[in-house]
This record gives structure tokens, C-alpha cells and sequence, in this order.
């Protein structure tokens, strides 16, 4: 229905010699509008004849009729104009805007597709980051476990010399004690054989 209106709408203010949209649009006698310009070529066309007449009905008259402009239908035109203008404007606005989201979507696909790569390339990282580190800690883990062998091979071994060491020593300290005492014995022994042999010779 719109559309049929606008249809309407635009065939009243359309020329029908021209038949584009009238141009300083006037009305002549019979009712007729045409575009100043189209209705004054066309009489000076009919300039041997004595009547003037409609392009449109025939409807003559003489004289020749004063072009007045009609200001209905010029107001009409210039709203026309200014709709065409506008709907123009929005009809680029529009189409760049189109134009400029079907950009916007071509450059987030391709950076999507951009960034498929890296994500790859990321996970990879991860990945390899993930075994060095189990890796890592699997080596610490043996090396952890030797150390405390080896402490504790060490720590027994620590032991058991310090038990050799204190049974030798105890040994020779205890081997010096009785040749301690011995050597005591045989000195007693000494003074006793000494100090009888001197009283003998004495007396």
C-alpha cells in the first residue's frame, strides 16, 4: 500500500511531457501542471497557431496564458527532493556500512584463522612444558632418592669406622693398662727382692 501511495504521489508530480519529476512546476488554465521550461518549449512550438493548448487534454485558450508557478506542487517536489536526497544518503550510508561489516567479518575471520595456528602453537608449548617438568621432576625425584642412599651408605660407614676406631683404641688402652700394670708388679717385686737382698748383707 505504501508503495502504491508513493507511486501515486509520484505521478502527480510528475511532467507529462518530460515525464521526470517537474521542474519549477506550473499550473496552466486547464488544471495541468508541467515543468516551466517543457510547457514554454512546447507552445513556442505552437507559435503559428492562434489557441494554446493542453499537451495533455487539448484543451485550448487564448491568449497565451502567464506561466504562474504553483507553489503546492513545488513544495511537493522540493519534499521529494529532499526524501530522494535523504534516502540516497542513507542508501550509501548503508551500502558503506555494508560494505565496511563485510570487511569487519573477512578481517576477524582471517585473524581467527590467524590465531588457529598460535593456539596450536600455544598448546604445543604447553605440552612440551608439561613433559619437561614431569621430566624435571622425575630427575629430581631419582636424584633425591640417591642422596639419601648415599647419606645413609655414608652415615653407616661414618659408624662403623668410628666403632673400628674406638675398639682399637680401647684395645691398645687396655693393652698399655695391663703392661701398666705389670710394669707395677715387676717394680714391686723389684723393691721387695732389693730390700731383702740389703737387710741379708747386713746382718
Amino acid at each position: 500500500m505504501a508503495q502504491r501511495r508513493s507511486q501515486l504521489d509520484l505521478d502527480s508530480i510528475s511532467c507529462w511531457i518530460c515525464l521526470d519529476v517537474m521542474k519549477d512546476p506550473v499550473t496552466i488554465p486547464c488544471g495541468h501542471s508541467y515543468c516551466m521550461d517543457c510547457i514554454t518549449n512546447y507552445w513556442d512550438g505552437e507559435e503559428q497557431k492562434k489557441k494554446k493548448s493542453c499537451p495533455q487534454c487539448r484543451k485550448a485558450f487564448t491568449p497565451r496564458s502567464a506561466l504562474v508557478k504553483n507553489t503546492m506542487l513545488s513544495f511537493l517536489v522540493e519534499q521529494l527532493n529532499r526524501t530522494e536526497l535523504l534516502t540516497l544518503k542513507r542508501s550509501r550510508a548503508q551500502k558503506e556500512i555494508n560494505v565496511s561489516l563485510q570487511k569487519t567479518q573477512q578481517r576477524m575471520q582471517d585473524r581467527k584463522e590467524e590465531v588457529k595456528p598460535l593456539q596450536e602453537e600455544e598448546d604445543a608449548i604447553n605440552c612440551s612444558a608439561d613433559k619437561a617438568l614431569e621430566e624435571s621432576e622425575k630427575i629430581f625425584t631419582e636424584l633425591i632418592r640417591l642422596l639419601e642412599k648415599r647419606r645413609s651408605e655414608v652415615k653407616q660407614q661414618i659408624k662403623t669406622e668410628h666403632e673400628t676406631e674406638i675398639s682399637r683404641v680401647r684395645d691398645l688402652r687396655r693393652n698399655l693398662e695391663k703392661e701398666i700394670s705389670e710394669l707395677k708388679n715387676t717394680e714391686t717385686e723389684l723393691k721387695e727382692i732389693s730390700s731383702s737382698t740389703f737387710h741379708r748383707g747386713f746382718f
